[in-house]
């Protein structure tokens, strides 16, 4: 039995990751911020595990990683948000620092600690969450700019740490979903489901040679965009 800790548990996403690793029997550290207690009560009516609140400043960085070191995670899901839509000129400074903080800043002070954890039982998953279409040239992303290049930085940091991992069994990877929660999805989209993801989880968990590799997944029936 493994510990998985799950940030935003309650999104579309984060319910496939908590119906994924809950259905192995693993135990489950489920983290919400805001109201979301009876939402992460449901999900552990179905699977071991324990629901933890924590609302993020940059000031409390420190007590976030206080949290991690008491759980000591086996498997580390940043599933971090928030996420706007709002065409660039309009966006504010306020904005852009709350993006780049939950979605870039926590994942890597997330990483950092839960890696050396791992490093030092010998065993360790961490999973990132990335951003549709970041493996092509010409990128353009004029209404979801602080969330693509937030998601950008969370590439680079996969694939940096990867190449700076010794242990065997400790691995890092990063999923990219095309649809993204928060953008209304085109005429026959799809979200992710789990026939698609769960293939993946699969490989991440099961394989440490894939340590390092992106994951950009397309669900069927999507169009390209």
């Amino acid at each position: 039995m493994k510990k998985v800790l799950i940030t935003a548990p309650t999104s579309p996403l984060g319910k496939l990751f908590v119906k994924y690793f809950g259905g192995k029997g693993d135990f489950l550290f489920l983290h919400y911020r805001g109201t979301h207690h009876s939402k992460v009560d449901s999900l552990l009516s179905k699977y071991r595990g324990e629901g933890f609140h924590f609302e993020f400043t940059m000031d409390n960085i420190s007590d976030w990683i206080e949290e991690i070191e008491l759980i000591q995670p086996d498997i580390l899901i940043n599933n971090f948000g928030p996420f706007i839509y709002k065409d660039w000129r309009e966006q504010t400074p306020w904005e852009w620092r709350r993006i780049l903080e939950f979605n870039l800043i926590l994942t890597f002070f997330s990483t950092q600690r839960a890696l050396k954890l791992m490093e030092e039982q010998g065993y360790g998953r961490i999973i990132n969450l990335g951003f549709h279409n970041l493996e092509k040239e010409n990128l353009y992303f004029p209404n979801v700019l602080p969330y693509a290049i937030s998601k950008f930085g969370i590439k680079i940091l996969t694939e940096t740490i990867a190449k700076e991992i010794k242990t065997k069994d400790v691995t890092i990877n990063l999923i990219a979903p095309e649809f993204v929660e928060g953008i209304k999805p085109q005429k026959e989209s799809k979200s992710l489901s789990e026939k698609t993801l769960f293939p993946v989880l699969d490989e991440i968990i099961e394989n440490s040679e894939n340590n390092g590799k992106l994951f950009f997944l397309k669900e069927a029936g999507r169009k390209s965009v």
